[in-house]
């Protein structure tokens, strides 16, 4: 039969109620909560990147992997953050993002940039974010 393992703060997951589950072209799964920040279970460890004063926010979701295989997802206050495998870069007000609450991305055929959360939705092109609006940015 199945076999499932029960991870709690006990056992190092960074908190006990969950807002996202994601796995990564690697195999290494990230779990976004609603009040511990990020955990990341890579080589049978687990990282708790709130808890080693990475991360700064605690509500984390909308985990998704571009096609460089840069892992981006967003904290609920503290903007967007891009793992590149190594390094952390966040990115918030000073690079254009106007919300703290992004949901989603997705880079597209093109390789266009998109990410939609409160506030609507944006592109993120050279660096900054930039609100689409009717008129776009489309192309």
């Amino acid at each position: 039969g199945q076999e499932f393992t029960y991870i709690t703060t006990e056992n190092g997951l960074a908190d006990n109620n969950i807002a996202q589950i994601w796995q990564d072209s690697q195999g290494d799964v990230w779990v976004g909560t609603m009040f511990g920040g990020v955990s990341h279970f890579t080589n049978d460890t687990i990282i708790n990147y709130h808890a080693e004063g990475i991360i700064k926010g605690v509500e984390a979701v909308g985990f998704y992997e571009d096609r460089s295989g840069n892992i981006w997802f967003a904290v609920e206050g503290d903007g967007i953050y891009r793992y590149d495998g190594k390094n952390f870069v966040n990115y918030n007000e000073d690079d254009g993002l106007i919300t703290a609450g992004i949901l989603s991305f997705l880079e597209d055929s093109k390789g266009r940039f998109w990410l939609g959360g409160w506030k609507g939705l944006f592109r993120f092109q050279e660096n900054k974010f930039i609100p689409v609006e009717i008129s776009g940015p489309w192309d």
